[in-house]
């Protein structure tokens, strides 16, 4: 899920120098769903594919609707807040979901197990 914050604040570069989100999250839609496809979900994925580009887009998409449910305000406070807190430096995903819900007051399972594990992609919601 790393990799997946690193690539979402990478598109969020891109929307404050001039792109639009809505235009920087359709480039990706496909990519990411033909990743999918190839490597499996970011959180089950092909063991004969680890580490390629499936770990990366899904989990910025992901990142993206938990943006859109929390709002700006907690999720941007849950972003800054994460790299203070110990001792989830090498924490699992359940746990990290439960203090992810916990900072936002937000049931976010849905998103993330869809996300993560669904062997579709799924719809991505261009608010």
């Amino acid at each position: 899920m790393n990799e997946g914050m690193t690539t979402y604040l990478e598109f969020v570069h891109q929307v404050d120098n001039g792109a639009t989100m809505e235009d920087v999250l359709k480039g990706v839609v496909a990519y990411e769903r033909s990743h999918r496809v190839d490597s499996g979900p970011p959180g089950a994925y092909d063991p004969t594919a680890f580490g390629q580009s499936n770990i990366y887009y899904g989990p910025a998409l992901m990142w993206h609707q938990v943006r859109e449910r929390v709002g700006e305000k907690k999720f941007w406070a849950m972003v800054k807040k994460w790299p203070t807190v110990e001792p989830f430096g090498n924490s699992n995903r359940d746990d990290y979901l439960a203090w992810v819900e916990k900072e936002t007051g937000t049931e976010l399972s849905d998103l993330f197990d869809a996300w993560l594990l669904g062997a579709e992609s799924p719809k991505l919601d261009l608010n």
